[in-house]
């Protein structure tokens, strides 16, 4: 068997070397010069006579990684998914050094990918990365990843991170609570408690084009918060415990993105529904329908705005239930030398029979991203301020609040595993209130992973 797909193979170089005299004499090959032959037949379109000189290789020795890679190649330019990644897989199984690992990966990920097999070809678009030889290889993988993602219609995102924080519960930074000029000493839990959050969470979108200037999105994404208390907060409140504040959130989307005739404009349609539970039991069911545009007044400049009305139908106490009208609106600048701003503006109405849910407020936020580096790191910088008024009396007083909140995220890009590199969030809030019961302070330190590409 070996001996006829050695002679088909030599037949195959014979013709494609000398052409079609038939008094052409035989060629002998030997093992190198078949593997050059291949990836010559591969580079010249003729992938049959390189799978053809491929198996050749392989009856002789099935432990030839060239051989194997070269059989992956050309299976997969014949559409012969299947034993592509079988030979991939094979090949990588074999590797021993970064260099065959890195050929391994990635012509698995082109087997893959060619096969409709999109997202595990990121996977191993992401391997190939991280056993790169050197940094041009590693820029090619990168780039190939990111021609697999665009083309992929399921879009996946997964995030984690761990915070301590000086207040997990949202509590009171005072002691007492002043009613009326009397002072009334707060219960442990209802004080700021210190401690530590883990936080997870996922995104799945898939998208679908309804002919050339539109997308169809359909989504899932959930986002849980867990904590451990601090020794500190387990002896202000010996009776809270840690699973009184886990947090968890489930969502569904459906929307539609249109591209406008100009090129300058986008079109967003959203429509929400999901629920969320507090300390194990049911809190929220929520749905939520938006309407936006988002538009390029220039290659440095864009804008957007977004019209929603969400309905909050409340689990616990249905009093708490609530109508929110939000718009807002902002902005991306691309300031000189890769240096970017960004801004939020908005206003919002919640309509609820609580007095501790119903108000009106303005928010605005700011990020900016300086081209320079902290260590190495990028820097993203954050300032967000609120202001709160409520409709109805609480403690006999209208309630007022004033947020203020700030960040900095420092992503070590350089220093990544598999495509992931950390991220360290310094975060501090103040809240101030005309009721001291709501007046609060908070910082958190927040460790977690980003894609680096």
């Amino acid at each position: 068997m070996w001996h006829r797909l050695l002679c088909t193979a030599i037949l195959s170089v014979g013709i494609a070397l000398l052409g079609d005299s038939a008094s052409a004499a035989p060629i002998k090959l030997s093992p190198e010069q078949m593997r050059i032959a291949a990836n010559t037949a591969l580079q010249s379109g003729d992938p049959q006579a390189a799978l053809t000189l491929a198996e050749a290789l392989l009856q002789r020795d099935p432990n030839d990684l060239k051989a194997l890679l070269l059989q992956a190649r050309a299976a997969r330019d014949l559409s012969r998914f299947e034993t592509a990644r079988t030979s991939a897989r094979r090949a990588w199984s074999l590797s021993a050094t970064r260099e065959e690992r890195y050929a391994s990966a990635l012509v698995m990920a082109q087997a893959l990918s060619s096969g409709g097999h999109k997202t595990r070809a990121q996977l191993w678009l992401r391997r190939a990365a991280q056993n790169a030889p050197n940094a041009a290889l590693k820029a090619l993988a990168v780039r190939d990843f990111g021609y697999v993602r665009a083309t992929n219609p399921l879009a996946t995102h997964l995030r984690f991170s761990i915070s301590p924080s000086s207040n997990i519960n949202n509590g009171s930074k005072s002691d007492t609570l002043v009613i009326g000029g009397l002072a009334f000493d707060l219960s442990g839990d209802a004080r700021a408690l210190s401690g530590l959050e883990y936080r997870f969470g996922g995104d799945l979108t898939w998208r679908k084009r309804l002919g050339a200037d539109q997308v169809l999105r359909l989504g899932a994404s959930f986002d849980g918060r867990s904590y451990t208390l601090s020794g500190a907060a387990k002896a202000q409140a010996p009776d809270a415990r840690a699973a009184d504040y886990r947090f968890f959130d489930l969502e569904f989307s459906l929307g539609s993105s249109k591209l406008a005739p100009s090129g300058q404009k986008i079109t967003d349609v959203d429509l929400v529904a999901g629920q969320n539970w507090y300390g194990g039991a049911a809190l929220t069911r929520y749905l939520r329908a938006s309407f936006g545009q988002r538009f390029k007044i220039s290659p440095r400049t864009r804008l957007n705005y977004r019209l929603s009305a969400e309905r909050q139908w409340r689990l616990d106490k249905e009093i708490h239930s609530a109508s929110v009208l939000t718009l807002s609106g902002g902005g991306q600048q691309a300031l000189g030398r890769g240096a970017q701003l960004g801004w939020t503006l908005g206003l919002r109405n919640t309509s609820s029979g609580s007095a501790t849910i119903g108000h009106k407020a303005v928010f605005a936020g700011l990020r900016y991203l300086p081209r320079a580096r902290l260590a190495g790191a990028k820097m993203e910088w954050s300032l967000d301020l609120e202001k709160r008024d409520y409709d109805k009396r609480n403690f006999g007083i209208l309630r007022q609040d004033r947020r203020l909140s700030a960040g900095l995220t420092l992503f070590f890009q350089d220093v990544e595993y598999f495509g992931f590199a950390p991220a360290i969030t310094f975060s501090a809030s103040r809240n101030s209130s005309n009721i001291s019961l709501y007046e609060n302070d908070g910082f958190s330190m927040n460790l977690g992973l980003r894609s680096a590409f």
